[in-house]
């Protein structure tokens, strides 16, 4: 009992089969449709992206206006970083840092301006600009901490300006 083997079939992708047959039977392809699927005559075809009645398989509701076609606007260009990264990195940056923060000459001009709203000029030693510096930054950085101690008990993590106002009341500090 001798038995034949069956030669191997090739893997083909049917598109190459379908086209493979038409070529040999000299027709087009739109002559043999394929099996389950419906043929229509290439012009009677509505498929032409260009076309207004072109049928893009969405469903659109009433007042819904048809697709834009992607070539009348150029897409966006991608940005520059995403937004949002990093901010943990700061965070622990300037956590682990004692530098200040805010810049000393700016700070230094304040100072002088509000020294000069009382009438007279002020001289101030550089040891002293920098304790009224660091005294500021901690109070700020403390309300801060405060501020977003109110916003988190307000289930939000943005602080507003009501956080500070109520921290600043129950602090017992002037409003004015």
């Amino acid at each position: 009992m001798a038995r034949t083997k069956n030669p191997p079939k090739s893997r083909q992708n049917p598109r190459q089969v379908q086209n493979q047959a038409s070529a040999h039977s000299g027709g087009n392809r739109n002559d043999q449709p394929a099996r389950g699927k419906r043929s229509h005559p290439p012009a009677a075809r509505m498929s032409a992206p260009g076309n207004p009645n072109f049928n893009t398989g969405r469903r659109r509701g009433p007042g819904r206006s048809p697709p834009s076609s992607p070539s009348s606007s150029p897409p966006p260009p991608p940005p520059d970083h995403a937004p949002a990264t990093g901010w943990r990195a700061d965070i622990r940056k300037y956590q682990n840092s004692t530098e200040l923060l805010i810049p000393k000459l700016p700070f230094q001009r304040l100072v002088k301006e509000i020294a000069h709203t009382f009438g007279v000029i002020y001289r101030f030693q550089s040891a002293a600009l920098l304790a009224l510096q660091e005294g500021t930054e901690a109070y700020l950085v403390g309300l801060l901490e405060d501020c977003t101690l109110a916003a988190v008990h307000d289930k939000r993590v943005t602080i507003m300006p009501k956080d500070m106002q109520l921290v600043r009341r129950l602090r017992g500090e002037r409003l004015g």
